[in-house]
């Protein structure tokens, strides 16, 4: 594993006993960060080898590059470790099972469909739907919100005729448009 926080970048990778190589590179600078900052030096370069060996370079009073090795043995160490491979698993879990594996939508009409930006009251946030072809900007929809999906009425702000690829994680899709009823 390698983790270098200027770039943001994680790398895994794995050697297989038959002599393949799973390699897995993720770009994701907030969270490089957060995972070195979990060490009581200002790293700037991770390395881990098989043997649990764990290279280091990191800077002193944010001037001189030093370059080492942590003590694997120290008592110190075993709990930051610990703490380190808990946030790692998570930030991996959550990449890992990505679209391509576990799609968030499965959707028949996909030709029928358009991204919708939509607000719950003038001037407010801008939350994304998957709306109907058939809607127009301004107007009134029907939407899911929250994780009880409970509904209300929101005002189309804006329309892509294009889905993005992946779909984002979690996006929902208008219920309906409103009636005159709603108002």
């Amino acid at each position: 594993m390698w983790l270098q926080r200027e770039q943001g970048v994680l790398r895994y990778q794995q050697c297989q006993n038959n002599g393949q190589q799973i390699i897995q590179t993720y770009y994701l600078p907030g969270q490089v960060d957060d995972l070195l900052d979990l060490w009581p030096l200002d790293i700037l370069d991770f390395t881990t080898s098989k043997y649990q060996n764990l290279h280091l370079s990191w800077k002193i009073n944010n001037q001189n590059t030093q370059q080492g090795y942590l003590n694997s043995n120290s008592a110190d160490f075993l709990e930051i470790w610990q703490i380190f491979t808990q946030h790692l698993q998570k930030l991996l879990e959550n990449y890992q099972t990505g679209e391509l594996v576990h799609p968030p939508l499965y959707l028949d009409n996909i030709e029928d469909l358009v991204y919708l930006q939509v607000t719950f009251r003038k001037g407010g946030k801008v939350y994304n739907y998957l709306g109907d072809r058939n809607l127009s900007v301004g107007d009134w929809v029907i939407v899911p919100v929250g994780v009880d999906n409970h509904q209300i009425k929101a005002r189309v702000q804006a329309i892509n005729p294009r889905l993005p690829f992946p779909l984002p994680k979690g996006i929902k899709k208008v219920v309906r448009k409103c009636t005159s009823t709603y108002f």
